[in-house]
């Protein structure tokens, strides 16, 4: 479960990957769109903000859901000594 977590955060918050695939502003993934709202020479944060707290909130439930997983693997795979 340990390992399904991190895997999903990787490529969760890969940035490069879809910058070489995706070409309309329309099917730009969630970090790549909060990005976009970063202006060059203004940048509403309200808007960016809000964007990223609702871009986090998947990361965030499915944390939830894991956490007894998670801090079960750690546990046991740490250093007895």
């Amino acid at each position: 479960m340990t390992l399904a977590v991190s895997s999903f955060l990787a490529n969760w918050d890969g940035f490069f990957w879809p910058v070489h695939v995706l070409f309309s502003p329309q099917s730009l993934a969630l970090q790549l769109g909060l990005k976009i709202l970063q202006g060059a020479y203004t940048t509403d944060y309200t808007v960016v903000m809000a964007r990223g707290l609702l871009a986090s909130n998947l990361v965030l439930i499915l944390y939830m859901f894991a956490q007894r997983c998670i801090f079960r693997g750690v546990s046991r795979s740490g250093l007895k000594g």
